[in-house]
């Protein structure tokens, strides 16, 4: 094999890197971010301009979809640009410190004795799936 030849085979084998399951996924804010470089007329992905990028988008994002849009960034920008955004670390630290009063949305869960009562008391023409559903997720 010729050196072209190598690298079209490596260039295959590279865009199978991310999953496929989620390659829509991954684009999307990738995508996103490629219009805002655009608009900000961005010739090269810098850690500055990923943390301005981050600071915009923190307005309306939680600081659990940043650190989601983080993590796919690092994938699709380390298979196809070969830039390691992990070692970006006043990126890293941004985020950190945006997501410090971060609180997570706690869920009630059911008591085994609020199971129970379910399962006697709600009527089943309304809620047998969902009794069904607690049942086969309490035998698991």
């Amino acid at each position: 094999m010729d050196i072209p030849e190598i690298d079209n085979a490596a260039n295959q084998v590279v865009v199978n890197l991310l999953p496929t399951k989620s390659k829509q996924t991954y684009d999307l804010p990738c995508n996103c971010f490629k219009e805002w470089s655009d608009t900000k007329h961005v010739e090269n992905v810098t850690e500055n301009v990923l943390v301005v990028y981050f600071d915009e988008q923190s307005v309306t994002l939680k600081s659990s979809i940043s650190w989601l849009t983080f993590s796919q960034f690092k994938a699709t920008l380390n298979v196809n640009d070969t830039i390691d955004i992990s070692k970006f670390t006043k990126l890293v630290a941004f985020l950190k410190r945006k997501s410090d009063n971060y609180k997570p949305k706690k869920y009630k869960i059911f008591s085994k004795k609020e199971t129970e009562t379910v399962l006697r008391e709600a009527p089943d023409d309304r809620f047998l799936m969902t009794k069904v559903a607690l049942i086969i997720g309490d035998t698991r």
